[in-house]
């Protein structure tokens, strides 16, 4: 404990206690006179007689000289190798002093330790550990106040006096907020020097002073470094001098405008990890914060379904950014564009065709639902749609700008996430609950522009009577990619595909196993038909009708036939077995023609006949193994016109590969002809 208020009263008594010391000093003193060991305390030697042995008023000779001569017990500052400890018995500190008569004056001689405050002591704890007060001399330390024996030494705060070891600082007072607090200890941000200490504030001085976290130049708070320098929540400092301070980034508070502060330091949640508002996204001002994409900008988002950078409804992207009803949307901004939904295995929802919750199981409810929304497109998912509903007139009739496309599972939302081979979808042409009916055309186009069939099979017709079996073209347009058209029977032609003038487009279709009897067991074209066919393979087609029958897998009349990287594999008819051509342009390259065969006349991969001045062209084809028994001409037959093949193949186990009628030519150019 410190003493301040009582201190004067004790100081009070400890005067009176060394008025009663003096006391007993004098009267040990007289004990001591009275003993012979002190006089004046000065020790002295007295000679015989009374005297010292010389005749200056007992003053050995030589004193004052500063060396010790024989009779003096000193002289000046030379002591011989006398001490207090010598001299004076338990006496452990102090010094000796030399009289004017060389006599030892021990009054300087004292014991420190012993808890008595003895001649020259001016405090005596007990103990000779300096820094308690009482130093090892039995003195009182600077800044301490020492009472009483054994003594109880203490610091003062207030009394202007810095107590080493324990006050830091004393100016006078206990006041907080002067640099120097209550307890003699510096304040933070101050610095404090002299007695009493003056103290003055160092935080906001650009300098990292003793005590000091971080110092940025000011006392302002809110920049990181507080003003009494210590680093404020959510900052971190550097150590240089100006301290600079910066916003913790990621730990969801809004310091030193910071733009944004999510609370992580992820990227594509709108508040970057440098706690930067992202492109496309608007942020609170909450703390964390949290961000939300921007609708109608065109960027794709934080879970947006769909931008296509406005905030218009009605144009399948809603000002919310949530896809409308009867749309599919993809891309970024977004593409929207019309689609009703069709599963044939979806029970639920009310069946609009809106979406995948609200599917159509209908395929021709669902066409219904698609024309008036044209152009509107149909997704289907996996499962077989039967045509065959009480009529074998029913087909699927594609109008204007309608397109199907299959391979979905029921839940994509962009048509790029359908598989076509993993997720199979056929259109039937019979009826699920009277497999023996059918539909005589399954797929039908009449005279509509911009039709599509993608990613289904087309099967099971049975026309009995007209042309087209799984698909019938009557003008207009139609693409067909990634299907399948097979096992259809048609029996004026075309059991796999008829077209009637209009365009008619192929890419990546099977065209296999069709039947019909007059012609075109896998497609039949006529009246100026425009096709063009890639990556097509049109195999195990045929022509039954006897004695003949034109084109197994293809009979093309009056039209226009272009064909690109395809095969003609096992396809029979009784001329033309693979392709035949009549009236009609061709265009053939790079394409294999293998085991097709015909029965009644040549031509056994292609038959081409009366061109009426339209171009037969071959380049870059292989035809192997044709046959054709009855009439020559295994690989080719030429009637009526000029075939001009170039870097091409005719090969087989017997000759007449080419076999030409009727004033027929055929121009060869850099290609390899069987011959016997």
């Amino acid at each position: 404990m410190r003493l301040l208020a009582s201190g004067l009263a004790q100081v009070a008594s400890g005067l009176a206690q060394v008025a009663s010391g003096l006391a007993q000093v004098a009267s040990g003193l007289a004990l001591l006179l009275a003993a012979g060991l002190l006089a004046g305390c000065v020790v002295s030697f007295s000679g015989p007689g009374g005297g010292n042995g010389n005749n200056n008023n007992g003053i050995p000779p030589g004193c004052g000289n500063g060396v010790l001569d024989p009779l003096e017990m000193c002289d000046g500052t030379d002591f011989g190798d006398r001490s207090c400890k010598t001299e004076v018995e338990g006496a452990e500190f102090g010094e000796l002093a030399c009289s004017d008569s060389c006599r030892l004056i021990i009054t300087g001689c004292h014991s420190c330790g012993n808890s008595v405050i003895d001649t020259g002591e001016l405090c005596d704890d007990g103990s000779s550990i300096p820094g308690d007060g009482c130093d090892e001399r039995c003195q009182i330390e600077h800044g301490w106040v020492c009472l009483g024996e054994p003594s109880l030494c203490q610091t003062v705060c207030g009394d202007g006096l810095i107590a080493a070891g324990v006050e830091v600082c004393d100016d006078g007072n206990q006041e907080e907020g002067d640099g120097c607090g209550p307890d003699c200890l510096k304040e933070p941000g101050w610095a404090c020097d002299g007695e009493p200490s003056v103290c003055a504030p160092t935080c906001g001085n650009a300098l990292l002073d003793s005590g000091e976290v971080c110092d940025d130049g000011d006392t302002a708070s809110g920049d990181g470094c507080s003003p009494s320098c210590d680093v404020e929540a959510g900052w971190t400092c550097d150590g240089g001098e100006p301290t600079v301070c910066s916003p913790i980034c990621g730990d969801g508070l809004l310091l030193g405008g910071e733009p944004c502060d999510d609370g992580n330091s992820a990227s594509g949640d709108g508040c970057s990890p440098s706690c930067e508002v992202e492109e496309g996204w608007i942020c609170d001002q909450m703390e964390p914060q949290s961000c939300t994409p921007i609708c109608g900008d065109g960027l794709l988002l934080g879970g947006e379904v769909c931008d296509d950078g406005n905030l218009s409804s009605g144009d399948g992207c809603s000002s919310s950014c949530s896809v409308e009803p009867y749309y599919a949307c993809e891309s970024q901004p977004s593409d929207c564009y019309c689609v009703v939904y069709v599963n044939a295995s979806s029970a639920t929802g009310n069946r609009s065709g809106d979406s995948w919750a609200n599917a159509q199981v209908n395929l021709r409810s669902a066409l219904q639902a698609a024309y008036p929304r044209a152009p509107c497109e149909l997704w289907l998912a996996a499962g077989t749609y039967y045509a065959f509903e009480g009529s074998s007139g029913n087909s699927f009739e594609l109008r204007a700008d309608i397109s199907l496309y299959g391979g979905f599972t029921g839940v994509e939302t962009s048509r790029g996430q359908r598989d076509w081979i993993a997720s199979q979808v056929i259109l039937h042409a019979s009826s699920a609950t009277q497999p023996t009916q059918a539909v005589r055309t399954v797929v039908r186009v009449n005279g509509f522009l911009n039709t599509l069939v993608d990613g289904v099979t087309i099967t099971g017709a049975n026309n009995g009577g007209t042309q087209g079996g799984g698909v019938a073209l009557d003008g207009g347009s139609l693409t067909i990619r990634h299907g399948r058209i097979e096992g259809n029977f048609a029996a004026d032609g075309g059991g796999g595909i008829w077209a009637r003038g209009g365009q008619l487009t192929l890419q990546d279709v099977v065209v296999a196993g069709n039947t019909s009897e007059d012609g075109g067991g896998g497609i039949f074209m006529q009246n100026g038909a425009v096709a063009v066919l890639d990556a097509v393979s049109i195999e195990g087609n045929q022509a039954t009708a006897v004695p003949i029958s034109h084109g197994g897998g293809i009979w093309a009349v009056s039209s226009t036939l272009t064909v690109r990287s395809s095969q003609f594999l096992d396809n029979r008819a009784g001329t033309g077995g693979g392709l035949r051509v009549e009236q009609g342009a061709l265009y053939l390259e790079n394409s294999l023609l293998v085991g097709n065969e015909t029965t009644y006349q040549g031509g056994g991969g292609l038959s081409l006949s009366n061109s009426g001045g339209a171009a037969w062209v071959v380049r870059s084809c292989t035809f192997h193994d044709n046959l054709a028994p009855s009439g020559g001409g295994y690989a080719l037959r030429v009637y009526q016109g000029v075939a001009n093949l170039w870097n091409s193949i005719l090969w087989g186990t017997v000759d007449q590969q080419i076999f030409l009628v009727s004033g027929a030519t055929v121009n060869l150019d850099r290609c390899d002809v069987a011959t016997t």
